[in-house]
C-alpha cells in the first residue's frame, strides 16, 4: 500500500498502480522475502539503521543457521521450514495470491478482453504512439523536478523502480488506456440530442449567437444613492426605488439619443459589478441571463441599437446587441457529428464498455 501510495503521489499518468508486495519482483527481493523484511532493506539503503541482534547469544539461539554466512539446507521447491516443517514455492504463491492477486488479476483480464475487441474491431496502438506518450509523461515528471534527472531516478528508485522498468509498467497502462478509447470512438455513434446540445453550446441557442452589452439598474444601489442624497425612509419603499430606477434609466436613454457613448455610460451608470471588467457585455450570454423579456429583446433588436428600459427580476435593462451570428444545424451537423465521435472517452463510456466486455465474455477465475 505504501508502495501504491506513493507512486500515485509522484505520478498522475493514466497506469495501473503496482502490483502489491510479493507479486512483482522489486530490485534487490527475493521471491522468499516479505513484505516487512523488503521495506525494511528500502529503509537500510535509504540511512535507516539495520537491527542488530542481541549480544552474547550462542548458536543454539539463532533458529536452524549454523553461521550466518552458511547457506539454508533447502530443497529447490522450499522457500522456509517452520519448526521442521518445509514451506513449498507453491504454498506460498497460493498465500500471496490470496492476499493480494485478485485486484491485479482483474486488471489482467481486462486488459485481454480490450485487445480481443480491439482485434476484432481492427485497431491496434503503435509503438509510435507509445513513444509520443511517453516522452510526454517523462517531460512533466522531469519539470516536477525542475528538470533534475537524478532526482526523478533517486524517486522511482526509492519506490523500487528503475527508468526502464516503470516505462515498461506505464506502456502497460498506457497501451490498455490507448486501445479503450479508440474502441469508444470507433463504436460511439453521436445521437441527435447529443448533437443538439453541442450546436447550442457552440453556436448560441438554437444557432443564434450574440455579443450582448447593457446597463442594469437594482434597487439596492438605487436605495443606496437615495439614502446618500438623506432621502426620507418612507420615500424608498420599493415603489419609490422602481420609479427613481425608471426616471433614471430614461435619463441614460436620453443622453444616449444625444450621441453619448454607450459603453461609458455602463461603465458610469450601471449597477452590475462587474461593468469594470467588460463594459457591460454578458460573458457568455446565452438568452437565459435575466429572463425572457431580456432573451426576447436580444432575440429582436437591431445590432447596435440600444432598447429599453425592460424589466427582470434583477432590475432595469437597457441593451445593445453588439452583434448576431445566426448558424443552420444542417450546415454544421456533419462537422458536429466529427467533433463527437473525436472526444476522448468520458468514463461513464469507460465503465460502460468495461462491463459490457465481462459480460459478453465467459471468464471463469480462481476463487
Amino acid at each position: 500500500m505504501l508502495l501504491q501510495t506513493l507512486l500515485f503521489v509522484f505520478s498522475a499518468s493514466p497506469i495501473p498502480t503496482p502490483a502489491p508486495w510479493g507479486l512483482i519482483e522489486l530490485p534487490g527481493a527475493s521471491l522468499g522475502m516479505s513484505p516487512i523484511a523488503h521495506a525494511q532493506g528500502h529503509l537500510s539503503e535509504l540511512g535507516a539503521p539495520p537491527e542488530k541482534e542481541p549480544e552474547n547469544q550462542d548458536s543454539t539461539n539463532k533458529g536452524t543457521s549454523a553461521s550466518d554466512d552458511a547457506e539454508p539446507d533447502l530443497p529447490p521447491e522450499a522457500v522456509a521450514r517452520v519448526g521442521g516443517r518445509l514451506i513449498s514455492l507453491d504454498e506460498y504463491k497460493e498465500e500471496l495470491f490470496r492476499l493480494n492477486g485478485y485486484g491485479p488479476l482483474g486488471d489482467f483480464i481486462h486488459r485481454r478482453l480490450l485487445n480481443a475487441e480491439g482485434e476484432r474491431l481492427g485497431l491496434v496502438v503503435t509503438e509510435s504512439e507509445l513513444e509520443i506518450a511517453w516522452n510526454k509523461e517523462w517531460t512533466m515528471m522531469l519539470a516536477r523536478s525542475r528538470g533534475n534527472q537524478a532526482e526523478v531516478e533517486a524517486n522511482l528508485q526509492s519506490l523500487g523502480y528503475t527508468i526502464g522498468r516503470y516505462r515498461a509498467q506505464y506502456f502497460i497502462g498506457q497501451r490498455a488506456t490507448m486501445i479503450e478509447n479508440k474502441i469508444i470512438k470507433h463504436l460511439r455513434i453521436p445521437e441527435e440530442k447529443a448533437l443538439r446540445l453541442q450546436f447550442d453550446f457552440q453556436y448560441g441557442l438554437n444557432g443564434e449567437r450574440v455579443v450582448l452589452r447593457h446597463l442594469m439598474l437594482n434597487r439596492s444601489r438605487t436605495k443606496s444613492a437615495l439614502q446618500a442624497a438623506a432621502t426620507p425612509a418612507e420615500l424608498m419603499t420599493n415603489n419609490h426605488l422602481d420609479r427613481a430606477m425608471e426616471k433614471k434609466a430614461v435619463e441614460i436613454l436620453s443622453k444616449v439619443r444625444e450621441g453619448q457613448d454607450f459603453e461609458a455610460l455602463c461603465r458610469a451608470e450601471s449597477h452590475d459589478l462587474s461593468v469594470t471588467q467588460n463594459a457591460g457585455v454578458i460573458p457568455g450570454y446565452n438568452f437565459k441571463h435575466y429572463g425572457s423579456d431580456v432573451a426576447k429583446a436580444a432575440h429582436t433588436a437591431p445590432v447596435g441599437e440600444v432598447v429599453g428600459p425592460i424589466t427582470a427580476t434583477a432590475g432595469l435593462h437597457l441593451l445593445r446587441v453588439e452583434s448576431r451570428v445566426v448558424t443552420r444545424f444542417e450546415d454544421v451537423k456533419d462537422v458536429l457529428f466529427a467533433e463527437l465521435k473525436a472526444n476522448d472517452a468520458s468514463y461513464a463510456e469507460r465503465a460502460a464498455l468495461t462491463g459490457r466486455l465481462f459480460r459478453e465474455t465467459e471468464v471463469e477465475r480462481r476463487r
